[in-house]
This record gives C-alpha cells, sequence and structure tokens, in this order.
C-alpha cells in the first residue's frame, strides 16, 4: 500500500515538474507575443510555473487513482499508449471542468471560449506526460522497480504462501 502511495506521490510530483516547465514556457510566448506585463518579470515567469505546477500535482494526483482503478495489475509492455494518454487527457480536463462548476455555483459567468481552451490545453498536458511517462517506465531495465512478467519475488511469493519464504 505503502509503495502505490509513493508511486502515485512521485507521479503527481513529476506532473507538477511538467507543468512548472509549461507554465514558465507559456509565460515566455505570452511575453515574447503580447509583450512584457506591467510589473517584474520574474515575479511573471514565478506566477505563472507555480500556478501550472499546482496544475500539474493535482491532475498527476488524479492520474494516479484513475490508473490505478484501470490498470491494476496491467503489466506496462501490454499497456498501450493512446489509451493511457486518453486517461491522462481525461484526468487534465478534470481541473477546468472543476474550476467551472465552481464558478457557475458561485455566480461567475464563465467564457465558453476560455473554458474550452483552457479544457483543450489541460489535455493535451494530461494526455502528452501520461504517454511520456509510460514510454519512460516502458524503457526502464528490468531490475530497475520494474520486474519480468511471470517472475515474483521472493516478498511477494511469501505474501501469497502465508509468510513462508523458500531458500
Amino acid at each position: 500500500m505503502l509503495k502505490k502511495l509513493r508511486a502515485g506521490l512521485m507521479n503527481a510530483l513529476l506532473w507538477s515538474f511538467g507543468g512548472a516547465v509549461w507554465g514558465a514556457v507559456t509565460a515566455m510566448v505570452v511575453t515574447v507575443v503580447v509583450g512584457a506585463p506591467p510589473g517584474s518579470l520574474f515575479a511573471f515567469f514565478k506566477m505563472a510555473a507555480l500556478q501550472f505546477a499546482q496544475l500539474g500535482f493535482v491532475s498527476g494526483a488524479v492520474f494516479s487513482v484513475a490508473f490505478g482503478l484501470v490498470y491494476r495489475n496491467a503489466d506496462f509492455d501490454a499497456l498501450r499508449m493512446w489509451r493511457v494518454a486518453g486517461l491522462g487527457a481525461a484526468a487534465g480536463s478534470v481541473i477546468p471542468v472543476g474550476l467551472a462548476i465552481a464558478s457557475v455555483t458561485s455566480g461567475v459567468a464563465v467564457p465558453l471560449l476560455s473554458f474550452a481552451s483552457f479544457t483543450g490545453f489541460c489535455a493535451l498536458f494530461g494526455g502528452g506526460s501520461a504517454a511520456g511517462l509510460l514510454k519512460v517506465a516502458q524503457a526502464a531495465p528490468v531490475g530497475s522497480g520494474r520486474v519480468e512478467r511471470g517472475y515474483i519475488s521472493d516478498t511477494d511469493r511469501a505474501l501469497v504462501d502465508g509468510g513462508r519464504v523458500d531458500a
């Protein structure tokens, strides 16, 4: 159980890092296209990176839970990238949908074009993050936390056999 929690937390942190990078790049593009915002340019980049990092953390946590439920006993080599990317896109879309529901219930109007573009952006981020992490996991050599198909470690076998470990 602790391994799954640790893996989910690490996944959320990786998505958070990706979100921070994406936020900084987005801030740079906005600065080049629209012009520098008033005030400190460093504060603008920091704000964008932190906001996107928060979005990435929550999306990564949602993805970890959904992935754990859908692909509980799946082997990494059996997973298809488009399915995992679709799950990641759905997890990424949870945040803007939640924000829109919160805005509407509080009486704030959400422009449809802004909502649609933000949802698409978050789905693209989620799908790309999920597909990238799957490729990294599939490329990991056996023995680096990844096991061969059909291999059961002595610890897992002991759990299955009621605590007996055969030497």
